[in-house]
């Protein structure tokens, strides 16, 4: 499921379809033992509208449930937290 996903949001990106999209400042998916990661990588975490948009937008494109829990962690937090 993890490389369809990859490959839809790769396609969303350089084909400009999604809300906010200009913000992305990169992206990466992260095969695990138990389970993969796709990150998405912004440049402004203060900027909620822009964060919460681009969720949205990420959602749909990828036709997760509106009540699928996606998890948002700014830069400086994953370098505390070594994620």
């Amino acid at each position: 499921v993890s490389g369809r996903f990859w490959e839809d949001l790769v396609l969303a990106l350089v084909g400009d379809q999604l809300d906010y999209g200009e913000n992305i400042c990169g992206v990466v998916l992260s095969i695990r033992f138990n389970e993969d990661i796709v990150s998405i990588w912004n440049r402004n975490a203060s900027d909620h509208q822009a964060v919460m948009a681009l969720r949205d937008a990420i959602k749909r494109n990828l036709k997760l449930p509106h009540s699928y829990v996606m998890e948002y962690k700014p830069h400086d937090a994953s370098l505390r937290d070594n994620s």
